[in-house]
């Protein structure tokens, strides 16, 4: 738990209180922390709020996308990287230097937003995409090709991986694919932004839904659900819409939740319904305090029975 929790950078929680009326810029429920010090971990990598463009790459059907405005995009990289090495063990010191000096340059290229989303189609593959904002669109595509030519070093050349392009309107499509793996990794970068995904064809929808302004940032129903004042310009979004046709996750969402002790109740749907009402979860960074707000999320999710939770892992890090 301790180590959690400074990877989340709850350590050195200095007030975490729970109410409406915080601010102005929610109608719901809203968590406020503040910190003893400059945040750390997790927390340490929300910007101040801002617009968010990579929205304009998700239809009004997506499922959930996270999406956040990151200060410094090579320090939330190198540290996403060594916690996944170091909880799974799966690489040498030497292989984690060298891949960190990697995604150092690869993260010198990008912005300060990313967002990561489940969209539709569900089939064959799920839409599962990754968009980053790039200020270097040619320093990007050559770290790119770094990363790939890597793939055969430090004890990985049997890797067989093939390169293919193909241009799609005014940007260039690029797949990687592995005989053994049922589907590739490709990406494009369109204008300001690079999206990554499962194969070529979501990524000419991700464009054509960017191009022809089918995306969900124009939805009424999602505009309204945002703050009256600031829009989409936050530090942080997380939106979920529960739908009948990812009925078939919640036991696992369940199963997993219950593992840890967070009360959780699936939202429901019956044939010929209105699906339940889509949640917007969003925060607002600024210096040595966090704002969370929750947007349309009662009767769907049991929040509150999080926050004793949050408290007791809080007050058992202050006390080790």
């Amino acid at each position: 738990k301790n180590r959690m929790l400074s990877r989340l950078g709850l350590r050195n929680v200095q007030s975490f209180i729970a109410g409406t009326g915080l601010s102005d810029q929610a109608a719901n429920n809203a968590i406020r922390l503040t910190f003893d010090g400059p945040r750390g971990g997790v927390a340490a990598w929300l910007d101040a709020p801002g617009p968010m463009g990579s929205l304009r790459f998700f239809t009004p059907d997506a499922h959930a996308i996270a999406v956040a405005r990151v200060k410094r995009p090579a320090v939330m990289l190198e540290e996403m990287l060594l916690w996944a090495a170091e909880d799974a063990g799966l690489k040498t010191t030497e292989t984690i230097e060298s891949d960190g000096r990697l995604i150092e340059r690869l993260a010198a290229t990008l912005g300060n937003e990313a967002a990561l989303g489940l969209d539709n189609p569900l089939l064959p593959y799920p839409n599962v995409k990754l968009v980053f904002e790039v200020i270097d669109p040619v320093g990007f595509q050559d770290r790119m090709v770094d990363l790939v030519t890597s793939a055969w070093t430090h004890g990985r050349a049997d890797l067989d991986l093939t390169v293919e392009t193909e241009p799609y309107g005014n940007s260039l499509i690029v797949e990687i694919a592995h005989p053994e793996f049922p589907v590739a990794i490709a990406y494009a970068v369109v204008d300001d932004y690079v999206v990554i995904g499962l194969g070529r064809s979501f990524i000419r929808m991700t464009i054509d839904t960017m191009r022809e302004g089918n995306s969900i940032d124009r939805e009424y129903a999602f505009q309204q659900a945002m703050p009256a004042k600031s829009g989409s310009h936050v530090s942080a979004l997380l939106y979920v819409a529960p739908r009948q046709d990812l009925g078939q996750f919640a036991p696992i969402v369940e199963m997993y939740l219950a593992s840890r002790g967070i009360p959780y109740t699936a939202p429901t749907t019956t044939p010929g319904t209105a699906p339940a009402t889509p949640g917007v979860f969003y925060a607002i960074a600024q210096d040595n305090q966090v704002d969370f707000f929750m947007e349309g999320v009662k009767g769907a999710y049991q929040m509150a029975g999080l926050i004793p939770t949050v408290g007791d892992w809080l007050r058992a890090s202050r006390t080790k």
